[in-house]
């Protein structure tokens, strides 16, 4: 087996050979939002089989052995008794990044077996793994781990963690605090009215669908990606339960990866949603150059069925709901503004205004 060269950023404690511990390297896991750590029990370790180990017997064999010991101290042993629901011990794998100073994400290169304190066994395909916390063994007493590691010619890192499990609700008011704390505001109002008033004509409207694509109910929680090129939003408490059962951080409209710290509310929506003017039954919003707005009725189509949001996270493009555009007459100008608005576009078929509305006024564009 050929010696693994570590690039400038890792720093060898020590080096090891296959079926042992590997060497201790100062690269660091992307944190996992539903996941806190509280305190590591295993800095990141290499794992790696670049070859294929012959048998005693003279036959190949596709999996190389792994076996980790550990004790805990008594501060983290009481710790856990004090509050035994609240933590879980958990592994995590990760494969090495071609960016240096890349985070690891997790993964597996393949299925793996595991054997906890030699009662605890299980095959595991994603990554992180938890284990209740009273599967550790006591103050002083060893705790083993023995992973049957597939064949495979990348690098990969564990380290184990002592964490606290976060909750939907629990994540969402992290949302809210961060972007209050850092003033984030998405600005979709003068987003959208500047788009209008590119078109070049003042009988343009933008019309906003308040329907999610992932719970297919009208939106309580506006948000997006501040990355997100689309004014699109999609129900943030419907995102976070489908990431929380896939561990999928993408946007369910454009597909990008949404770091967690990127998520930011829609608040120009979310007044408009909490507004009492405004029909709970009613799913859409036209908002005008000047300002003004007011909320439409569309007929949902028929073959749209109920679907759970982690299915849709999974295949996020959602081609029986219509999506936003500039409502706008059909002119040279306006085709130009619809080829940069690709995930946007509707037949305006699809919309069927009531003309009794109030149309009401929102206030200066500030979001």
């Amino acid at each position: 087996m050929s010696e693994l060269q570590p690039s400038s950023r890792k720093l060898i404690n020590l080096d090891t050979t296959n079926s042992t511990s590997k060497s201790e390297y100062n690269v660091v896991f992307t944190p996992e939002p539903f996941y806190k750590n509280i305190c590591t029990i295993i800095e990141p370790v290499a794992i790696y089989c670049d070859s294929i180990v012959e048998s005693e017997c003279g036959q190949s064999q596709e999996h190389t052995q792994f076996v980790f010991k550990f004790t805990l101290s008594k501060l983290i042993i009481d710790m856990i008794k004090r509050q035994k629901n609240r933590f879980q011990f958990q592994i995590r794998f990760g494969e090495e990044q071609l960016e240096e100073e890349s985070d690891l994400s997790d993964g597996l290169p393949g299925p793996i077996d595991i054997c906890f304190n030699l009662k605890h066994s299980s095959t595991a395909e994603t990554s992180p793994i938890t284990y209740d916390c009273g599967t550790l063994n006591k103050e002083n007493e060893e705790n083993e781990i023995s992973i049957l590691w597939p064949f495979c010619k990348k690098t990969y890192y564990m380290a184990l963690n002592i964490v606290e499990t976060m909750s939907v609700k629990d994540l969402i008011l992290r949302v809210g605090f961060h972007n209050k704390l850092y003033g984030i505001k998405l600005n979709t109002k003068a987003k959208a009215i500047e788009l209008m008033k590119n078109a070049g004509t003042d009988s343009v409207t933008y019309e906003f669908l308040l329907l999610c694509s992932l719970s297919q109910k009208r939106m309580k929680l506006p948000a997006r990606s501040l990355n997100c090129s689309h004014l699109k939003c999609f129900d943030l408490f419907a995102f976070m339960t489908a990431v929380k059962e896939t561990l999928r951080w993408i946007c369910p409209i454009c597909t990008i990866p949404i770091p967690f710290n990127d998520l930011a509310v829609d608040t120009f929506l979310l007044d408009i949603i909490n507004d009492s003017n405004f029909p709970k039954h009613y799913l859409g919003m036209t908002l005008y150059a000047n300002g003004e707005w007011e909320p439409y009725v569309f007929d949902i189509i028929n073959d749209v069925k109920n679907r759970n949001p982690k299915d849709i996270l999974n295949n996020p493009y959602d081609v029986n709901l219509p999506v936003e555009k500039p409502f706008l007459p059909i002119t040279n100008g306006l085709n130009r503004i619809e080829q940069t608005l690709t995930d946007l576009t509707i037949n305006s078929t699809n919309i069927k205004k009531e003309p009794s509305t109030k149309i009401l006024k929102t206030e200066d564009a500030d979001e």
